[in-house]
């Protein structure tokens, strides 16, 4: 089971066709927000499952604002974020201090991973037990790098890449096998 992760494209869908051509077959497409009609839209062009949440710029969607799958064993909440307090701006302590309540509520929630977006920023760690995933964004324009996720499952074992566009193609940013993560290089 391999799962591409989205959000923030905001109309970007050139880099998410692209990421999805560099890395299938995927069974799933999951979009996090604030673009949600275009992960959306390149799932059913390439008859791959899809689900998403809409975030604060997803106006008129049918899209809901949070989303729980189970997959193979494992909870996972989908949320886009803004209600968080998230900003990747902030400072470092108040990002952690944000990053921490957000793995609280959602273990409150029963939840082994919480999806989220809205940040702009990739994020893979694992707080109070929860892993929390920001697949970054592909928000057009020069401001910075195009990233996504990819989930994968084989038996019981997960595991997890943030990836960022370069010239020669995808490559890896942070990773992350069973409950640890490592940082590979920053995106930006």
């Amino acid at each position: 089971m391999r799962i591409a992760v989205f959000s923030d494209t905001h109309g970007n869908r050139r880099d998410l066709r692209d990421a999805l051509d560099a890395h299938c077959p995927v069974n799933m497409v999951l979009h996090l927000g604030d673009g949600v009609l275009d992960g959306y839209e390149a799932a059913v062009q390439s008859g791959i499952e899809f689900q998403g949440v809409a975030g604060n710029g997803d106006f008129g969607t049918a899209f809901p604002g949070r989303s729980r799958l189970e997959i193979k064993g494992w909870n996972i909440l989908l949320t886009h974020g803004q209600e968080m307090d998230l900003n990747a701006y902030y400072p470092e302590d108040v990002w952690r201090r944000n990053l921490r309540e957000m793995a609280v509520w959602a273990k409150e929630r029963g939840a082994d991973m919480l999806l989220f977006g809205h940040a702009h920023r990739p994020v893979l760690e694992t707080i109070e037990g929860v892993i929390l995933l920001n697949p970054g964004d592909q928000y057009p324009g020069p401001a910075g790098t195009p990233t996504f996720a990819l989930l994968e499952w084989t038996k019981n074992h997960l595991a997890i890449q943030i990836k960022a566009r370069h010239a020669s193609g995808w490559r890896k940013i942070l990773e992350m096998t069973g409950r640890g993560a490592s940082r590979i290089n920053r995106p930006r």
